[in-house]
This record gives C-alpha cells, sequence and structure tokens, in this order.
C-alpha cells in the first residue's frame, strides 16, 4: 500500500473552483496498435462556460510507463487533485501493469477514504478513462472512484455515455487500427456533443501508441474526420450499416473509415435515393390498405437480397477513388476490391437459387 496524505480539501493546487463540472463526453478504445482517446472541452461553473482541456498526458518519470487520462466529474478540483496522486503514484511501481494497476487502485481508495471522511455528506465522485503503456503491457482502465477495472475494446463516459454507446454498436467497433478508430471516434464525439446537454466545445484527440509515445491530433486533422464522415451520414445509415455484418474481417472495419474520407459524395443517383424511398414507403402503405395485391414472398426476397451487390459496388468504387487520390495503397485497394468481388459472387448465388424457388433457409 502506497501512503498517501492528503492535504486539505479546500487548499487543494487549483486554479478552478469546486463548483467546476466536467460532465462531459468521454471516449477510450483499445486497438490493435495502441489506444485512442478522446473527450470534449466543455467545463460548466454555475451559468457560465469555458474551455478546459480534459485529455491529459501524466508526466510519469519511468521511461517505461505512458499515462493518458480523461475525465468527466461535477467536481473539478477534486478530480484534477486525483490525477495528481495517481501520477505520483505510477511513479512508485516497478513498470509492469499488474504493478501499475495496483498503484492505480491503491491511490485511488486511499485518496477517497481521505476526502470522504472529512465531509461524509458530501462525497465528490470523478469517472476516469486512463490509456496505459507499461513494460509488459497496453490496457485502458475505467475509473469510477473508487472502482478500477479493465475495458477489452470501448468505453464512454459523461452525460453523453449512452449516445456514444449507441452510435459505437451501430460500428460494431472492435480489433481496429488506431488510424481507423481515431477518425470514427471523434465523429462520434462530435455527435454527442451536438445532441447531449453539458457536452460541447472543441475536441481533443490523441493515440497512446504501443511504444509509449502520445500522438495528439490537431485540430485540423479532428475537423477533417469528423466532416468526412458528416458528408456521408446518409451513406452510412441507409446503405453501410444495415450490411456492415457481411463486412467485419480483414478489411471491413476500414472501410468504413476510408469511405469517411470520401467527403460529399456526387452522383446523381444520390439525389434519387429518397425519391426511391418514399416510393416504396407509399407502396407499402397502399399494400396494407388493400389498395394494391401485396408483393409474392419470393419477389419481396429478391427485391430485399438487391441492396448487398449495390453496397459492395459501392464499397468497391469508393475504394477505387480513394486509391486514385493516394488515401490508400494499392495492397488496401485490392483487399477491399476481392472482398466486395466475395460478396458480388455470393449474391449472385443466392439470386439464382430465389429465382429457382430454393428454400434458402435449408442451405
Amino acid at each position: 500500500m502506497y501512503s498517501i496524505v492528503p492535504k486539505p480539501y479546500s487548499d487543494l493546487k487549483s486554479k478552478r473552483l469546486k463548483a467546476g463540472t466536467r460532465m462531459t463526453i468521454c471516449a477510450g478504445m483499445l486497438c490493435t496498435d495502441g489506444i485512442v482517446l478522446c473527450a470534449d472541452t466543455l467545463e460548466s461553473v454555475g451559468g457560465v462556460h469555458r474551455s478546459v482541456e480534459k485529455l491529459v498526458q501524466l508526466p510519469i518519470i519511468s521511461d517505461a510507463l505512458s499515462a493518458v487520462v480523461v475525465c468527466a466529474t461535477e467536481d473539478a478540483v477534486f478530480s484534477d487533485a486525483l490525477i495528481d496522486k495517481i501520477s505520483e503514484s505510477l511513479d512508485h511501481s516497478d513498470g509492469t501493469f499488474a504493478s501499475a494497476k495496483d498503484a492505480i487502485e491503491d491511490a485511488t481508495l486511499e485518496y477517497c477514504r481521505a476526502i470522504w471522511g472529512t465531509n461524509p455528506q458530501d462525497k465528490p465522485t470523478a469517472e476516469l478513462l486512463i490509456g496505459l503503456k507499461t513494460a509488459d503491457d497496453l490496457r485502458l482502465l475505467h475509473l469510477a472512484t473508487p472502482t478500477v477495472r479493465t475495458i477489452e475494446s470501448w468505453e464512454f463516459i459523461g452525460y453523453g455515455r449512452e449516445l456514444g454507446i449507441y452510435k459505437a454498436g451501430q460500428y460494431g467497433l472492435k480489433n481496429i487500427p488506431t488510424d481507423t478508430a481515431a477518425p470514427i471516434i471523434a465523429y462520434i464525439v462530435d455527435i454527442v456533443k451536438n445532441n447531449a446537454q453539458y457536452c460541447g466545445r472543441a475536441t481533443s484527440l490523441a493515440v497512446l501508441h504501443t511504444d509509449g509515445h502520445v500522438e495528439h491530433m490537431s485540430q485540423d486533422y479532428i475537423a477533417k474526420a469528423t466532416q468526412g464522415y458528416k458528408s456521408i451520414e446518409w451513406l452510412l445509415n441507409t446503405w453501410v450499416f444495415p450490411f456492415l455484418p457481411l463486412m467485419v474481417g480483414e478489411a471491413g472495419e476500414d472501410a468504413l473509415s476510408m469511405i469517411g474520407k470520401l467527403g460529399e459524395p456526387k452522383p446523381d443517383w444520390v439525389q434519387k435515393i429518397p425519391w426511391m424511398l418514399q416510393i416504396l414507403k407509399d407502396r407499402k402503405e397502399q399494400v396494407l390498405a388493400g389498395l394494391v395485391p401485396a408483393i409474392p414472398e419470393k419477389q419481396k426476397q429478391k427485391m430485399a437480397f438487391n441492396g448487398i451487390p449495390f453496397a459492395a459496388r459501392l464499397l468497391q468504387n469508393s475504394s477505387k477513388q480513394l486509391y486514385e487520390q493516394s488515401l490508400i495503397g494499392e495492397e488496401t485497394k485490392e483487399s477491399l476490391n476481392a472482398r466486395c468481388t466475395g460478396i458480388l459472387s455470393l449474391s449472385e448465388v443466392v439470386n439464382d437459387a430465389i429465382a429457382q424457388e430454393v428454400d434458402l433457409a435449408g442451405c
């Protein structure tokens, strides 16, 4: 156990008032080659809002350790002091993950006991995501005072947590590299900022690499990544998400990130999609009202499946454009093309089965 003697709560070194509230949106994701951490910068003090950096790289002395923290709290003084105690405690660890995690747990528990014991009626709390590179591991931790747990994929904290979890679930985020995850996480945080109370201002984004180096992404990078996804949001919601399970694997998740770099699509067929959807909606209402005969089951199966080869061709064309703009290499383009070709071949088999009235459920 590490001995920590807290300073009197009212005398803690912080330029912020105790009323400083950072109930915010923060995100962390464990990737195949690092950890992505992201947060907004809005802090509320009473009725006043201001920008505060919530993504912090801890000043650890040991070369074997690197740590980056994002924090959500209703008491900025308490959370700042807690982060300082964690940083000091990590300096006493031996550099391994087990020792570092013990140091974080000990510092958190002892500090919470000390502060909460002075005023049992007012127990400040904090929630942190900690990206931790140790001598033997790379891990993402979730700290909700005083409990520390390990995260195997991604986590969101703060006021916008539920919306962040919903959007991350749509993307099926898991086992992807940092260069794919970073723009997606920035985009999700931007969505939350625009839809959740107490979330806003600029976004901070950083990547903790496997060698311990922390890469802070520029505002230009964040703006371009966010705008890239905004410009094709209709495409993601209408075509990509419904077929995402077919694209999971070696190159599927990368396609999600790459297509966001295209910017706003220009082809003429883009303008026809709302019109086509409206026709289908109107026809469904007419069928339900008994005004027109219902579509035969075989025809409905074929119509439903036609969207899959359409999405595959769309991704093929997108990867070709990205390659021509030198945004992806030839190997990546060919990998995407091969996967899409496989989907197109499968769709032909299914369409033939439908045409021959084969029972697909028994295939």
